[in-house]
C-alpha cells in the first residue's frame, strides 16, 4: 500500500498543509460558529456528507492513521488502542512504517515539531464505507473534550479513483488527488461548504472564468 499511495499521490500524500502541498485540491470549511457541541456536530455532519459522496462508489478504501511517538512503534500501538472504542479494529492486512518527525511538513503556523524529536508511525489498512463515520468522528473531535477519539491524523483514500480526504480537525478538510473530474464535481456540488479564504485558489482551478483578470 505504501508504494501505491506514493505512486497515486506523487509522493505528496502526507504533506501538511495538504491543500497547499498538493495543488489543485479543495479545502472544506467544516465547523460553524456556536457552542463547542454545535461546532463538533456541524463538522461531523459536513464531513460525513461529503465523504459519502466522494467515496460512496468505492468497494474498498484505504485509511492511513499517522501519529508521532518517542521510541518504538509499540508506543503507537498503545495509543491507537482507542480506535477499538470507536469500533475500528486494525486488520492483519496492514502496513506499518516509521519516518522522521518532520517528514511531510512544510511551514505550518499551528504545528510545532515534537521536542525531543520523535518518529511518525503510519498504519495503513483497507476499510469499507461503514467505517467512515467513526473515523471522521475521531478526526473532528481532535480539539474537543470529546471521547472516544484516537490521537492520530486520518487520511482517507480511494487509490483506484485517485482521491484522498484529510479531515485535519473540526475546522476543515482537504480533498486532493489526480482525479480532476471528481474534484470538479465536488467543487460544484459543495461549493457552499468551501473555505472562503482559499476560494480564489480553487476558482483558478475549477472555475477559471470567474477569476478576475489582474
Amino acid at each position: 500500500m505504501r508504494e501505491q499511495i506514493a505512486r497515486v499521490f506523487e509522493g505528496k500524500a502526507f504533506l501538511r498543509p495538504l491543500f497547499y502541498g498538493y495543488p489543485g485540491g479543495l479545502r472544506v470549511e467544516l465547523a460553524e460558529p456556536g457552542s463547542s457541541t454545535h461546532q463538533f456536530r456541524t463538522a461531523l455532519n459536513k464531513s460525513v456528507e461529503i465523504c459519502k459522496h466522494v467515496f460512496g462508489p468505492a468497494p474498498e478504501l484505504v485509511v492511513c492513521l499517522r501519529t508521532w511517538v518517542e521510541g518504538s512503534a509499540f508506543a503507537a500501538r498503545q495509543s491507537l488502542r482507542k480506535l477499538r472504542a470507536l469500533g475500528i479494529h486494525i486488520p492483519k492486512q496492514r502496513e506499518i512504517w516509521i519516518s522522521t518527525s518532520d517528514d511531510g511538513y512544510e511551514d505550518e503556523d499551528d504545528w510545532t515539531p515534537p521536542d525531543p524529536p520523535a518518529d511518525w508511525v503510519t498504519i495503513a489498512f483497507p476499510i469499507d464505507i461503514t467505517m467512515l463515520e467513526p473515523l471522521l468522528w475521531s478526526a473532528c473531535a481532535t480539539d474537543f473534550n470529546i471521547e472516544p477519539k484516537a490521537p492520530c491524523s486520518v487520511h482517507l483514500m480511494d487509490l483506484a479513483r485517485g482521491v484522498m480526504a484529510l479531515p485535519y480537525d473540526d475546522r476543515g478538510m482537504d480533498i486532493v488527488g489526480p482525479n480532476h473530474a471528481l474534484l470538479s464535481e465536488i467543487f460544484t456540488t459543495y461549493r457552499h461548504y468551501l473555505l472562503g479564504y482559499d476560494m480564489e485558489i480553487m476558482q483558478a482551478t475549477f472555475a477559471p472564468e470567474e477569476v478576475a483578470p489582474e
